[in-house]
């Protein structure tokens, strides 16, 4: 159940800079919600969010919750969106841009 976008007007992109922007996101003390923050920018891959999905679901049913009250209480606010290319190790340079890597 890895992440990735249904559909794309082109397979390969750049990946630009990673600029920090602060969107802050306010829940109400009746919501219990449970979600991850970003102390500092990067890139962070389909599978990383993945394995912290399920950490916090493992977390949280060990503290009493159900599972349908943990499927409803995690907060996916991120989606890998920007497809990273590399070449091959040990390819010389040219002949284009490398294929999808993640």
């Amino acid at each position: 159940m890895l992440l990735k976008p249904k559909r794309t007007k082109f397979q390969k992109s750049h990946k630009g800079r990673i600029r920090y922007v602060y969107r802050p996101y306010k829940l109400t003390e009746k919501e219990n919600k449970y979600g991850i923050v970003a102390l500092e920018p990067g890139r962070i891959t389909a599978s990383n969010i993945y394995a912290t999905d399920l950490g916090i679901k493992r977390k949280l049913k060990k503290s009493g919750g159900g599972a349908k009250e943990v499927k409803n209480s995690i907060l996916l606010k991120i989606f890998p969106h920007i497809p990273v290319t590399a070449k091959p190790i040990e390819v010389r340079m040219g002949k284009g841009k490398g294929r999808v890597d993640h």
